[in-house]
């Protein structure tokens, strides 16, 4: 979700599972990579939107990061979280903290909302 540019990026075929924290930093909460229909509707706007291999994206970047370019290495770690192939999908390894700490959890609309008004949207 690229807000300034009004832009989102599906990753592979678009359904790949990732985890995200509100402002809170306490509440773990996870939600299937296909939130589009809750952005547009939220922000009342329709969006570009692009897909991308994954595997095509980490190939260009350790190709990058092998000749010296040490940025790559946010390219990668983005391709962790946003398909899950990597540990993004945290649900895996246990229960959220807000299950933990006895916090309600958050609705994919109060997430999406939260990190469009974040942005002044």
């Amino acid at each position: 979700m690229h807000c300034h540019e009004r832009r989102m990026v599906f990753w592979d075929d678009g359904k790949g599972k990732f985890s995200c924290t509100t402002m809170e930093n306490t509440r773990l909460r996870y939600y299937p990579g296909g939130t589009a229909g809750a952005i547009e509707r939220l922000s009342g706007e329709k969006w570009k939107t692009e897909t991308v291999i994954s595997e095509e994206v980490v190939r260009d970047a350790k190709e990058r990061y092998a000749k010296g370019e040490l940025s790559a290495v946010y390219v990668l770690i983005e391709t962790g979280f946003m398909t899950g192939k990597y540990s993004g999908h945290l649900e895996e390894e246990g229960p959220p903290s807000n299950v933990l700490l006895e916090l309600p959890p958050k609705t994919l609309d109060e997430v999406v909302q939260d990190a469009l008004d974040s942005f002044g949207q």
